[in-house]
């Protein structure tokens, strides 16, 4: 039975390394980016449901610890993953944002029966959402920027139940043409 265990295990581990393998980041890289979301109006007590389903998850940046206004600082907008509605909530001015503001915390919510459910918490800044789908959500790419000719590129997937960090790479720009280049994958087979 444990051997039985262990060969599902790598198997399916395998599969998530093959789907991994086969990202073309480079087209990701030339789509255009980031991707425009609109805002998203909410009324006072959805607005209030979004802060705690953020605060109930768990996923502050450790920098927030103390600080109880960063909250009500949240941008919110519609995003399009699927059926459904989907709310993307990236962290407004403060803690939750890096030095330069140029990456933050973000997190993916579902709505059910009129409450926000946290399916997703991510970092850096929303760049797009991809066509590809898994478990009827479309894949997100988010950018880190690292330096003023380089940024980090992810792939978060949808496994049924959260958006899981898929992959990763690096894409390094030149000022002068505006080129961006995808590095290979930063996921070894």
């Amino acid at each position: 039975m444990k051997r039985w265990r262990v060969s599902v295990l790598l198997a399916l581990l395998g599969g998530l390394t093959l789907s991994a393998q086969s990202i073309n980041w480079q087209s990701i890289v030339n789509m255009p980016h980031p991707q425009h979301l609109a805002e998203e109006h909410l009324t006072a007590g959805q607005r209030h449901d979004v802060e705690q389903a953020i605060l109930a998850s768990n996923t502050v940046w450790d920098d927030c610890e103390g600080d109880n206004d960063w909250p009500h600082k949240i941008e919110v907008h519609r995003i399009n993953l699927g059926e459904g509605h989907f709310t993307l909530a990236e962290a407004g001015p403060g803690c939750a944002r890096s030095g330069q503001g140029a990456n933050g915390a973000m997190w993916l919510l579902r709505w059910d029966a009129g409450k926000p459910v946290m399916i997703g918490d991510l970092d850096g800044w929303f760049d797009t959402v991809l066509p590809q789908a898994a478990s009827g959500l479309h894949d997100i790419a988010v950018g880190w920027h690292d330096s003023a000719d380089e940024f980090g590129l992810t792939l978060y997937r949808f496994n049924g139940k959260r958006y899981r960090l898929v992959d990763g790479t690096t894409v390094h720009c030149d000022d002068s043409s505006g080129h961006c280049v995808a590095a290979a994958s930063a996921r070894k087979p």
